[in-house]
C-alpha cells in the first residue's frame, strides 16, 4: 500500500510541440515516474529485482550504466548502494529520474523520486510502502 504524494513542476508544452523522438522520451520518463500500488523487491549485494503489475525488472548493483527498454526508448540506468539505501538513476535524452529506496525507522520501505531536466528539478516525491504479511 502506498501512502504519500507526488510533486513536480508544471509543463505548459502541448504534445504537438514535440518531435516523435521527444514525445517517446517524455512518455518513457513518465512511465518511470509511475509508482506501483503493489511492489515486491528482492535485493542482494549484487542485484535487485522489482516485481509489480507491469512485470519484473532486474538491475545489477554495480554503479555501471545498462540500457533498458521503456516502450520504444532505450534508457540508461545505474544502480548502486548508497550506505543502506538503494539508489537508481534513469537517464533519457531529456530527463534524469532518481529513485532512492530506503527503510524508515518503522521498518517501512520509502521511495524518494526526483526528476531533473535542463529546465527544472522537481521536489522529491515520496511513497511509503507497508509490508504485506
Amino acid at each position: 500500500m502506498i501512502r504519500g504524494g507526488r510533486g513536480g513542476g508544471a509543463d505548459v508544452s502541448s504534445p504537438q510541440d514535440f518531435t516523435p523522438e521527444e514525445a517517446a522520451n517524455r512518455a518513457a520518463a513518465q512511465s518511470l515516474q509511475q509508482i506501483p500500488e503493489l511492489l515486491t523487491i528482492e535485493a542482494a549485494a549484487d542485484a535487485s529485482t522489482f516485481k509489480e503489475t507491469r512485470g519484473a525488472f532486474t538491475y545489477p548493483i554495480n554503479n555501471k550504466s545498462i540500457k533498458i527498454d521503456v516502450g520504444p526508448v532505450k534508457v540508461d540506468v545505474k544502480t548502486k548502494w548508497d550506505k543502506t539505501a538503494l539508489r537508481q538513476e534513469f537517464n533519457t535524452t531529456q530527463q534524469k529520474i532518481t529513485k532512492t529506496w530506503d527503510i524508515d525507522e518503522n521498518g517501512r520501505l520509502v521511495l524518494k523520486l526526483r526528476v531533473e531536466s535542463m529546465t527544472m528539478t522537481s521536489a522529491d516525491a515520496l511513497a511509503v510502502f507497508d509490508r504485506q504479511q
